[in-house]
């Protein structure tokens, strides 16, 4: 994960190096002939360059179409030479002084500070009103306003993925290909098609969801045949550099040493921003590949090409590459060096301290952990305070965001600061330390990202719903998450375009706490000492699992090296599932493995998981040995309710089953077996809760759920679906007249009241894709989502007949006046302490309770 977000960054630079310059006279490629404007992208010659003069503005008494022409040449100029501060207070004072008629020349000026202001990441208010202003530009012309159009599109997805909106700028991207596409000009714009296949091609390089970099590569690819059909060698060259940066991760994409053997000869052929950017990523490139002197070198002739651009973002990057380059050869001086040329960049511009601390604390973290490997003696908190101001610094920056690439952020960030604790106290934390680790833990599992699913065939375009996150998830379901690049004359794209908008325009009106806050922590440090309980929480960052256990006013951090403790856990969970072991099995492989010491006299053990062990029965798992105790899982400790008392009507409750009477007895064809005992087991929980609502067979469809799912208590029985290899596609199946139908996490959306306790009486309903610091994505998380504060769930695939034995047992105890946890407990123990056929633990350790424990039902 080293220099992610330096990465992330330096790609925004060169996603497109939209320098829109000119060889030819502007107003005779614009005005005169319009159609040459689809054509005329190449940087200016040098000797074109040499011809203006920065002085010559003053002198210039020409009509004012000339005098435009002639600002324009020279604003090109200066953005050619990286003069990007130049170019924005030049075209500052333009916009003050003189009132642009001619629209050509008006978009020509912004497009310049557009591109001037994301060189320098100045993205104040004046950018966004510049933006909306080009987006609003009218022309007689339609290929011009399209021209034009597309362009804003790309400069608008260049600020979205700024904004770490990487999705956002995905759909800006296609819906600028979409319109282009479905326009009579479509095929007379090869340059713009090749430089939109390019920027989707980049912006797919970061995203981590299945098939991304197959399609990132399959797209450069195109883009890569445009380029040099047309013979833009600076174009091609930015596509070949894009598709090394990938070349570990798929077949038949370029490395290192073709790059360097293809482009080298033909490096003085290139622009100097594109000769900075090749030097920049190979020298990134050859480091992450375990060639730090041949990456240093690269890096200095970077760091060489822009030493007379010391205000320009790449110059930045470069020594921010070069000092964790230093710090990783062990060279303090030179660390140091470049550390204080980063911070020399803060007198380049004001605006952008909270955006350089946030790299130079990193640099600075690096640089003292090798300062204590040499010897030196730093205290604790020198190590953490850094680690600690860049995670808040985070919040600032990339505050609102739901999508997630900030979640290997603040999983590596947490495991760095949990290292230092570790290795400063060994296992037991002092009580000053207690907020903050919890906290961390807490604040990195919560990071918000969008629920989204795999395909959604059986809806339509019409029929997506109006909740903006709904037609979100659903659009990207269609899409496959972008993969598709096909059939761009689907109105999907615009239809996912406005989306977007719609929840930027809703979302940016939000107030978020943008500083690290440990008092929700404390009130459950609180809670858990007033309740005799113990909190154990699993971190899982490449190869460490932290395991934290708060018991009794003491907390003990325990480090374990997590391929032994995840081959473990897979054999215990095979074992399980076959059913090999006997009621009396210890599972000390793991336990010797572990060291889980909660309070022996806890009476609630509050659970949150990470990676495999989310989807694994810990309850039974690391208490084997012991009593079996109370317990409830949670994804973090900010979870809404998850410590409140909460009542439930047993007179509101809605009960969904799969079969019914007639479906059971029905000849036709089934895709799916009916559930006798699920019908059996919804009519037996009927006859509990008299005031109950049944819907089952063919009731259970769609719109009945949607409309009905709203009660108190909502118990359901019927298929379930969740795979682990691709987010989010998890769904609950319905019914659909003769047929059956998927109900996925996006129809959750539509429920106007989320029911407070949710049974999902179903195979896998607590599994499914796992995604670095936030968790597995299920059915359960999906419901949890949505606002409601308890879910009963389950780890494997169970059978019928003994889950229609359990859930009358639970609802029966439940009913007694008990907690929903304890209600859970009493039949896990009567499951395990009988002398029938449901002793073994696969038929009653897989269900699990997760959220609020502290819930009661009335009637």
């Amino acid at each position: 994960m080293k220099l992610i977000f330096t990465l992330f960054f330096i790609s925004i630079l060169f996603i497109h190096c939209a320098h829109f310059s000119h060889e030819e006279d502007l107003e005779l490629q614009l005005i005169n002939n319009e159609s040459q404007v689809l054509e005329i992208h190449t940087d200016y010659p040098n000797s074109y360059l040499a011809m203006l003069d920065h002085d010559q503005l003053s002198k210039i008494k020409k009509t004012p179409s000339s005098l435009n022409l002639r600002k324009i040449k020279l604003i090109k100029k200066l953005n050619f030479e990286m003069r990007y501060d130049q170019t924005v207070d030049t075209i500052q004072k333009i916009f003050a002084e003189i009132e642009i008629q001619d629209q050509i020349y008006k978009a020509e000026y912004l497009l310049e500070y557009l591109f001037a202001s994301q060189n320098i990441f100045s993205y104040e208010k004046d950018y966004i009103d510049k933006l909306k202003l080009l987006k609003n530009l009218r022309f007689n012309s339609e290929v011009l306003a399209l021209y034009y159009y597309i362009l804003y599109l790309i400069d608008y997805q260049d600020y979205l993925r700024f904004h770490n909106q990487s999705f956002h700028a995905l759909s800006c991207v296609e819906y600028a290909m979409h319109c282009l596409e479905t326009s009579e000009y479509k095929d007379k714009m090869p340059f713009v098609k090749g430089l939109l296949y390019r920027i989707k091609g980049s912006l797919l390089i970061n995203e981590a969801h299945p098939g991304a970099q197959e399609t990132a590569i399959r797209t450069l690819n195109r883009s890569l045949v445009i380029f040099r059909s047309i013979k833009k060698l600076n174009d091609e060259a930015i596509t070949l550099i894009n598709l090394a940066n990938i070349y570990e991760n798929g077949e038949n994409v370029i490395g290192p040493d073709s790059l360097i053997s293809y482009l080298e000869p033909k490096l003085e052929s290139l622009s100097p921003r594109v000769q900075s950017y090749y030097y920049l990523n190979l020298g990134f490139i050859l480091e992450d590949n375990g060639k730090p002197e041949a990456s240093l070198n690269y890096l200095q002739q970077a760091y060489a090409k822009l030493s007379n651009y010391r205000c320009t973002r790449t110059y930045f990057d470069i020594c921010n590459i070069l000092a964790e380059s230093y710090v990783g050869l062990k060279q303090i001086k030179e660390a140091e060096r470049f550390l204080k040329e980063m911070g020399n960049y803060k007198d380049c511009n004001f605006k952008l301290l909270d955006f350089i601390e946030f790299y130079e604390s990193d640099v600075l973290y690096g640089l003292n952990k090798l300062k204590l490997e040499l010897g030196q003696e730093l205290k604790l908190e020198e190590l953490i305070s850094p680690l600690i101001k860049r995670r808040d610094i985070a919040k600032k920056i990339f505050k609102n965001q739901r999508e997630f690439h900030l979640d290997d952020f603040y999983t590596e960030n947490c495991s760095f600061i949990l290292e230092e604790l570790n290795r400063n106290f060994d296992t037991v934390i002092p009580m000053r330390y207690h907020a903050l680790v919890l906290s961390l833990l807490s604040d990195t599992k919560k990071r918000d990202l969008r629920i989204k699913k795999h395909k959604l065939s059986d809806i339509s375009i019409e029929s997506i719903a109006k909740d903006t996150e709904t037609t979100i998830e659903n659009c990207l379901s269609i899409l496959e998450d972008f993969n598709e690049i096909d059939d761009y004359s689907n109105e999907i794209y615009s239809t996912l375009f406005q989306a977007f908008n719609n929840r930027l325009n809703n979302t940016s009106k939000i107030r978020l706490d943008e500083s690290f806050n440990n008092s929700d922590s404390v009130a459950i440090l609180e809670y858990v000492n007033s309740k005799n309980s113990s909190i154990v929480d699993f971190l899982v960052y490449d190869e460490d699992l932290f395991e934290v256990t708060y018991s009794g006013s003491t907390m003990l951090l325990s480090k374990y090296y997590w391929p032994k403790i995840k081959n473990a856990l897979t054999e215990q969970m095979q074992i399980i599932t076959n059913k090999k072991i006997e009621n009396n099995f210890v599972t000390s492989k793991l336990l010797d493995k572990l060291n889980f010491k909660y309070s022996d006299s806890s009476e609630l053990l509050l659970l949150s998981p990470d990676n495999l062990l989310s989807v694994a029965p810990l309850e039974y798992l690391l208490s084997a040995d012991k009593k079996m105790i109370d317990s409830s899982r949670f994804t973090n400790l900010k979870q809404k309710g998850v410590i409140d008392t909460t009542f439930v009507s047993g007179d509101s409750f809605c009960i969904f089953s799969y079969s019914d009477s007639s479906t059971l007895n029905s000849s036709n064809i089934k895709k799916l077996p009916e559930l006798y005992y699920g019908h059996k087991e919804a009519l037996e929980i009927h006859a509990l809760f008299t005031y109950a609502t049944l819907f089952s067979g063919e009731d259970l469809n769609k719109d009945n759920f949607i409309s009905n799912a709203g009660n108190d208590i909502l118990h359901i029985i019927t298929h379930g679906y969740s795979y682990s290899d691709t987010r989010q596609d998890c769904f609950l199946v319905g019914r659909s007249k003769n047929d059956t139908s998927a109900i996925r996490l996006a129809h959750l959306k539509l429920i106007e009241s989320p029911p407070k306790f949710v049974c999902l009486s179903s195979c896998n309903s607590g599994t499914g894709s796992y995604v670095i610091g936030t968790g597995v994505f299920s059915l359960s998380r999906g419901f949890l989502e949505i606002g409601t504060q308890t879910v009963l769930k389950t780890l494997w695939k169970i059978d019928d007949q003994a889950s229609q034995e359990f859930m009358v047992s639970f609802y029966t105890n439940w009913k007694s006046g008990i907690s929903v946890a304890e209600a859970l407990h009493m039949t896990k123990l009567e499951c395990k302490n009988s002398k029938g056929p449901y002793t073994h633990p696969y038929y009653w350790a897989g269900f699990v309770l997760e959220g609020n424990p502290n819930m009661f039902l009335t009637q």
